[in-house]
């Protein structure tokens, strides 16, 4: 079995393949401990994923993270961010 950070540097290298090919998207930023190289075999991702103004109505974040892998989701609902427009913040 590869040690957790390994796997897990395969899923982020994962999740910038499919966010390079996903026209939606003006950008992705990580965090947490991934980020912070204190990742575990108990860590997950966390991203925000930022969405063009004009797709964010039909950008199903859930579709999207199950592109990088089965994986349950914490997903929140989108924001109004005061002149930025509808985002949907958060998925892990």
């Amino acid at each position: 079995m590869p040690r957790p950070a390994i796997a897990l540097d395969r899923r982020i290298a994962r999740l910038r393949e499919i966010a390079e090919a996903e026209p939606r998207l003006e950008g992705v930023l990580l965090y947490g401990s991934w980020t912070q190289g204190e990742a575990d075999e108990y860590s997950d991702i966390e991203a925000y994923l930022y969405v063009a103004d004009e797709h964010a109505a039909s950008f199903d974040g859930t579709e999207f993270v199950s592109r990088l892998a089965p994986a349950r989701t914490g997903l929140h609902q989108p924001v109004r961010h005061p002149g930025r427009g509808l985002r949907r913040p958060h998925a892990r």
